[in-house]
Protein backbone atom coordinates (compact mmCIF):
# COMPACT_ATOMS: atom_id res chain seq x y z
CA UNK A 1 0.00 0.00 0.00
CA UNK A 2 1.38 3.24 -1.12
CA UNK A 3 1.34 6.09 1.47
CA UNK A 4 -0.57 9.00 0.08
CA UNK A 5 0.96 12.07 2.22
CA UNK A 6 2.15 12.74 5.62
CA UNK A 7 2.46 15.13 7.71
CA UNK A 8 5.29 17.10 9.11
CA UNK A 9 7.36 14.58 11.35
CA UNK A 10 10.69 14.68 12.62
CA UNK A 11 13.25 11.09 13.13
CA UNK A 12 15.78 11.25 15.80
CA UNK A 13 18.53 8.64 14.56
CA UNK A 14 21.71 7.21 15.47
CA UNK A 15 22.47 5.85 11.75
CA UNK A 16 21.31 8.57 9.63
CA UNK A 17 22.02 6.20 6.54
CA UNK A 18 20.30 3.25 7.35
CA UNK A 19 17.21 5.70 7.97
CA UNK A 20 17.49 7.21 4.28
CA UNK A 21 17.36 4.12 2.76
CA UNK A 22 14.72 2.86 4.34
CA UNK A 23 12.85 6.17 3.46
CA UNK A 24 14.20 6.02 0.59
CA UNK A 25 14.25 2.80 -0.56
CA UNK A 26 11.31 1.14 0.77
CA UNK A 27 8.92 4.24 1.29
CA UNK A 28 9.54 5.55 -1.84
CA UNK A 29 10.60 9.23 -0.28
CA UNK A 30 13.35 11.51 -2.35
CA UNK A 31 16.13 13.48 -1.00
CA UNK A 32 15.25 17.61 -1.18
CA UNK A 33 16.27 20.89 0.05
CA UNK A 34 17.79 20.94 4.17
CA UNK A 35 18.97 24.45 5.81
CA UNK A 36 22.49 24.17 6.66
CA UNK A 37 22.20 23.49 10.15
CA UNK A 38 24.82 22.78 12.75
CA UNK A 39 23.95 19.06 13.14
CA UNK A 40 23.66 16.18 10.19
CA UNK A 41 20.03 15.71 9.18
CA UNK A 42 18.44 14.55 5.79
CA UNK A 43 15.22 15.97 4.33
CA UNK A 44 12.95 13.31 2.65
CA UNK A 45 9.84 14.49 0.57
CA UNK A 46 7.38 13.04 -1.49
CA UNK A 47 6.30 14.11 -5.31
CA UNK A 48 8.05 16.81 -6.85
CA UNK A 49 6.83 19.81 -5.11
CA UNK A 50 8.36 20.61 -1.95
CA UNK A 51 5.76 23.05 -0.77
CA UNK A 52 2.74 20.38 -1.21
CA UNK A 53 4.12 17.14 0.22
CA UNK A 54 4.67 15.98 3.98
CA UNK A 55 8.65 16.53 4.98
CA UNK A 56 9.88 13.56 6.93
CA UNK A 57 13.40 15.06 8.93
CA UNK A 58 15.73 12.55 8.98
CA UNK A 59 17.89 14.01 12.05
CA UNK A 60 21.42 12.38 13.02
CA UNK A 61 22.07 12.35 16.57
CA UNK A 62 26.14 12.62 16.94
CA UNK A 63 25.94 10.99 20.46
CA UNK A 64 29.67 12.58 20.74
CA UNK A 65 28.19 16.12 20.15
CA UNK A 66 24.31 17.07 21.21
CA UNK A 67 24.96 20.56 21.61
CA UNK A 68 23.97 21.27 17.89
CA UNK A 69 20.58 18.96 18.18
CA UNK A 70 19.98 20.95 21.59
CA UNK A 71 20.69 24.34 20.52
CA UNK A 72 18.21 23.78 17.77
CA UNK A 73 15.68 22.29 19.72
CA UNK A 74 15.64 24.86 22.17
CA UNK A 75 14.52 28.93 22.89
CA UNK A 76 17.43 30.02 22.45
CA UNK A 77 18.64 31.71 19.25
CA UNK A 78 20.93 29.60 16.79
Amino acid sequence: MPINKLAHFSVRTTDLEASRQFYCDVLGFKVGFRPAFNFPGIWLYQGGDEADYGVVHLIGVDVNNLQGLTDYLSDKPQ
